[in-house]
Parts: structure tokens; C-alpha cells; sequence
């Protein structure tokens, strides 16, 4: 039987976007439910590892798989399973260890083995930063430890700090370490993450409709963040919440209400008429 969303695949980032931290709106999960029962694909494009996105997915009726750590991973909930995974460069350990000498105020955290595990936390670990590390620890998803400890595979490194240390951070590693296979992207007001070159959500999403093929007719994207850019460039509709930065409202096609109010339903009752 057809619905009227058959041929649509939708795919929201998360935080901020869908949810805030796992808490969803029910007024997008009872709209996600309809999109996906009138025949709609429904999938998640985030920042996080697969095993942080199962206190969001579980929630809702995700029928293709997702794209985490800003397409460095292409996941499928259903059967539990990753279907593709890029690592950074072996080449990070030495780029982060002369970032840490440049910067050594500000706060490092390491994915690896799709565990987030805390370095440092330097001195920006402050209002709304501090209040995702204590609860994300809280939970067991984000871990003290140390570096030699880790796992070899890094799925990405993210650095915490603000402000004008942000940019300066940012700008310190392009000058130095562009062109080396590594990129770095703002993707919250206190996380610069470095991830590989080739990778971000906007690949993945590519590549998650080449995987899905012909039945993906039209791909709708939502987001908040800069690292949400990459999306909307492969998205035939392009669609931000009420919250998100100034140049990510820009270049959408289209603005939502606010994350916690059901901007996801928005979209669904706006791809509905």
C-alpha cells in the first residue's frame, strides 16, 4: 500500500534539532510515526556515535540506517550493525598532541571504539558545557581516562573550548595542518571536532541514498548547525529550526519552529500538504 510520504527519506540531526539531549518532543515522535506508517523513510544524521544515538532512536521508528559521527559512520539500527567506518589518519596523535602544546586551555575528548572518553577538560567546562558532561557521565557515555589507554581506531577528537579561543583553535589548524587528511568543523558553541578529510554528513547522506538507490525519490534534511551545512548541500529540501546559527537559517530553503516545540513535525506537516 502507498502513503503520501512514499519516496521521501528524511533525515534530522539530533541535538538541538530533534531533541534536547535524549529528551524528545512527543509531538515529533507521534508525527515521525505517521510519516513512517504513510510510507516515509526516517533516519538520524548526527554527530554522535551510534551507541549514543540509541536513547533517540530507540524512541522512534528509524526504517534506514543512520549517519553518525558526521559520516564518519553509516549505521543500521535495525540489525545492529555498522555498515561502513572511516578512522582518523594515524597522523592525529601527533597533530593533537601539538594542538594540546598550543592550546592548554582547552578541554580534549577522544572517540574511539564509539566510546567518548574525556582527556582533559580545561577550563571552558562551564554553563551549558559542564551540564552536558555531568549528565552524559552520569549515564556512562562520556568516561575519564587518558590517551595511551585508548583504543587505536579514533572515530574523531573533540576539542572544548568557546569564544575567541574557538576561533583561534580553528584558525592555528588550518594554518598548520590543512591538507593533511584531517578537517576540523565547529559543531556546537563549545565543540571543534577534527575528523577525516573525506567525511562529514553531507558525504554520508550521499552515500546512504546511493545505498538505499532508486526508491529515494526526494531527500529532506533538518538541522541547526554548521556541521549541518554539508546536509543541506545534498538535500533536495533543505530546512532549519527556529534556533539554529544565523548562516545555517541562510542557506536553508525553508525555517522551522523551535527544536523542543516539534520543528521535526513542522517538516512532516509541511511535507504532508
Amino acid at each position: 500500500m502507498s502513503g503520501k510520504y512514499d519516496g521521501i527519506l528524511l533525515a534530522t540531526d539530533v541535538d538541538g534539532t530533534l531533541a534536547n539531549f535524549n529528551e524528545i518532543p512527543q509531538r515529533n515522535i507521534e508525527a515521525i510515526q505517521h510519516f513512517v506508517k504513510e510510507g516515509g523513510m526516517f533516519t538520524v544524521c548526527t554527530g554522535r556515535g551510534y551507541a549514543m544515538t540509541y536513547d533517540i532512536v530507540n524512541q522512534l521508528p528509524v526504517n534506514v540506517p543512520g549517519i553518525c559521527v558526521n559520516g564518519m559512520q553509516i549505521y543500521d539500527f535495525q540489525q545492529q550493525k555498522v555498515i561502513s567506518e572511516v578512522y582518523l589518519p594515524k597522523e592525529a596523535e601527533q597533530i593533537l598532541a601539538d594542538m594540546r602544546r598550543q592550546f592548554p586551555d582547552i578541554g580534549v575528548m577522544i572517540v574511539a571504539n564509539n566510546t567518548y572518553t574525556i582527556i582533559e577538560e580545561g577550563k571552558y567546562a562551564v554553563g551549558d558545557l559542564r551540564y552536558r558532561l555531568d549528565r552524559f557521565k552520569s549515564t556512562g557515555q562520556y568516561v575519564d581516562g587518558a590517551m595511551e589507554d585508548l583504543y587505536p581506531d579514533w572515530t574523531k577528537i573533540l576539542f572544548l573550548v568557546t569564544g575567541d579561543r574557538m576561533r583561534e583553535a580553528r584558525l592555528y589548524f588550518e594554518e598548520h595542518f590543512s591538507g593533511r587528511g584531517i578537517h576540523v568543523m565547529i559543531t556546537a558553541p563549545y565543540f571543534l571536532e577534527m575528523i577525516d578529510a573525506t567525511c562529514d554528513k553531507g558525504t554520508g547522506l550521499k552515500n546512504l541514498r546511493t545505498l538505499l538507490g532508486a526508491k529515494v525519490k526526494r531527500l529532506v534534511t533538518v538541522g541547526d548547525s554548521y556541521n549541518d551545512l554539508s546536509m543541506f548541500r545534498e538535500a533536495d529540501l533543505s530546512i532549519a529550526v527556529q534556533e539554529a546559527e544565523p548562516e545555517v537559517r541562510e542557506k536553508a530553503d525553508l525555517l522551522a519552529g523551535p527544536c523542543m516545540q516539534g520543528a521535526v513535525a513542522d517538516v512532516i506537516e509541511l511535507l504532508g500538504r
